[in-house]
């Protein structure tokens, strides 16, 4: 073989593999795009578990406030069980949340708010309705917004 000979079928060799060296970046385009999809679709199904706790922790902290200013009754009963359901669908959304993405764990604050509002005298029958301005309502909001401030703050956290 001489040289020319040799740089002929490179030449040939290098027209044969062009067009896959095209399709290949096409396909790895393709991935790029397919992966930036899939990322801002999963932030998207994270935020709208978010954006559900968030409203469940708003109707928790109504329903504790109607639950303790009222007089025990059936009435009380029934937004105490309201309350119980709140609180395990909350936790239920957060578990899922969790494992969806580790760094959206609001374990310690849900907690945290569980306890202050079953604690005590909830569905107790010593229970007496408590005012509309009794510090256990500005704790409970309080819980309520360190709880929702944490949830935002680390889902901004979450890649983008």
């Amino acid at each position: 073989m001489t040289d020319a000979s040799c740089s002929v079928s490179w030449m040939e060799w290098f027209k044969t593999l062009a067009p896959l060296g095209s399709w290949g970046l096409v396909v790895l385009g393709w991935m790029i795009v397919r992966g930036d999809n899939n990322r801002r679709e999963r932030r998207k199904e994270l935020r709208v578990i978010v954006d559900s706790v968030i409203e469940h922790l708003d109707a928790l902290e109504q329903k504790t406030h109607d639950y303790f200013t009222s007089e025990p009754s059936t009435a009380t009963d029934r937004v105490a069980q309201e309350i119980k359901s709140l609180l395990k669908v909350i936790a239920c959304d957060l578990s899922s949340l969790k494992t969806e993405e580790p760094l959206l764990d609001c374990n310690l604050q849900i907690i945290r708010l569980r306890r202050r509002i079953t604690s005590g005298e909830f569905d107790s029958a010593s229970r007496v309705a408590r005012t509309s301005n009794d510090p256990f309502f500005a704790e409970v909001a309080g819980d309520v917004i360190a709880t929702q401030d944490h949830l935002k703050t680390k889902f901004l956290q979450v890649k983008r």
